[in-house]
């Protein structure tokens, strides 16, 4: 029977507004890259019947497409929930960009990775 690749929760941060999650698909030990819609924000700007409720949001086959397509939220002010061990440097380096080497998110982020890891 031949493998199905399953989507991982890559990142997952969060606000009082509800979260953004970044998944991934491995394939052939490639990763390919989405961010679900975000139906509450969605709704709530567009409605209901809006077509953008329906769509699919199309794979990307780099990180650095992926991290184009977290930047169009302000992820890394956000609280970090989970970091795919995988995952964690990548996302790390990105944080520490933003924030620079010492900033107040520092913390959090080490308690999420380090959970993630056991």
């Amino acid at each position: 029977m031949p493998h199905v690749p399953t989507e991982h929760t890559l990142l997952k941060v969060g606000s009082e507004g509800g979260c953004i999650e970044l998944l991934g698909l491995e394939t052939d030990g490639t990763w390919r890259f989405r961010l679900p819609p975000q139906e509450a924000v969605i709704h709530d700007l567009l409605g209901e019947d809006n077509p953008l409720a329906a769509r699919e949001p199309a794979w990307v086959d780099s990180w650095e497409a992926a991290l184009a397509l977290l930047d169009a939220y302000p992820w890394q002010a956000l609280y970090p929930l989970a970091v795919h061990p995988q995952f964690q440097k990548l996302i790390y380096q990105a944080v520490s960009r933003y924030h620079g080497s010492h900033h107040e998110h520092c913390e959090e982020w080490d308690r999420v990775m380090q959970a993630d890891t056991h």
